[in-house]
Parts: C-alpha cells; sequence; structure tokens
C-alpha cells in the first residue's frame, strides 16, 4: 500500500480516532517542564573566551565560569546553565558558557548582570546575548570590558519592554 506524500499526510488524523472526544487539548501544555520552568520572557547570554584564555575545558575557565553563574545567584536572579560532557572512558564536562536569564518584572535585569558581566569581560573576552523584541530574535555583541554597556543597555530596553506588557 503507497502512503502518499509527506504533505498529504500532514495535516490528518487516523481514522481510528474521533475526533468529538479530542476536545480541550491544550496547545503548550507542558511548555514550562520542557524549558527547565523558566518564565517565557527570556534573556540568553553567552560568554565566549578570549584569545588567551585557557580551554574551555580548563578547571580555570570553568571555575571562572561558575563564579559568574553564583554572581548572578546571589542577586536573586534565576539563571538556568547549559551544560556539555563528553562520552568517554576519561570523560569530562562542564558549563559551556551558555546561560539562559529568567526576566520578571519584580527584578531589573540590567542592574544585576553589569558587574559580574564587566568581571568576566576584562580579558578582551566576548559575550553575546539574544532575546525576542517584537516577535523577531535581537542579538547584541561585546567586546571587553569597555563595551559591557552595550549588553546593560540592551537588557534594560528589554526588561522594559517586556514590564510594560
Amino acid at each position: 500500500m503507497r502512503r502518499g506524500s509527506a504533505a498529504a499526510n500532514r495535516d490528518e488524523l487516523r481514522r481510528e480516532y474521533d475526533l468529538s472526544q479530542l476536545k480541550g487539548g491544550v496547545r503548550g501544555k507542558y511548555y514550562r517542564q520542557a524549558t527547565g520552568g523558566l518564565p517565557k520572557p527570556e534573556f540568553r547570554l553567552i560568554l565566549l573566551r578570549g584569545p588567551d584564555d585557557p580551554p574551555l575545558t580548563s578547571q580555570e575557565f570553568q571555575e571562572e565560569l561558575h563564579e559568574f553563574a553564583r554572581a548572578l545567584h546571589a542577586q536573586g536572579t534565576q539563571v538556568s546553565s547549559r551544560l556539555f560532557a563528553f562520552d568517554a572512558v576519561h570523560a569530562g564536562g562542564g558549563l559551556s558558557g551558555e546561560f539562559i536569564l529568567a526576566v520578571t518584572a519584580a527584578g531589573f535585569l540590567a542592574k544585576q548582570l553589569e558587574a559580574p558581566l564587566k568581571a568576566f569581560l576584562r580579558r578582551d573576552r566576548r559575550a553575546r546575548v539574544e532575546f525576542r523584541e517584537d516577535g523577531k530574535l535581537k542579538t547584541v555583541e561585546a567586546q571587553g570590558a569597555e563595551e559591557a554597556e552595550r549588553i546593560i543597555r540592551a537588557a534594560a530596553e528589554y526588561h522594559e519592554s517586556i514590564s510594560n506588557e
């Protein structure tokens, strides 16, 4: 029996399902659970090594990433960190440098981010933030502590835009 094209089968419901019994479904019912419980507005921060930094997997660099996360936690910022792992006999892993910060109307993200970000960017390192504004992905990059203000300003503008919603 030939199934036909994928496009033709995409929106069809199997005959054995009774459509009248499939009422009350909720779109996105498990979204919060699947995304780690963060509220919908999120601010993604990616910290990148500088040219003179040790490798991402080094104990020294991993400790700096942990310090950054601890500084945010100490200020009451809800943070989710991306991790990496190697699948090998002498496997290792650690923080990838990507952090997802929960943004709430109660907290002021830019103020909480300023000190840890400037401390991390002190060695010609780079940082990139990504967030959705008016439904479009917006990206802001900075290199070195002098340019950290660009990310701080973007965080303040983003926080203000979601606070007004």
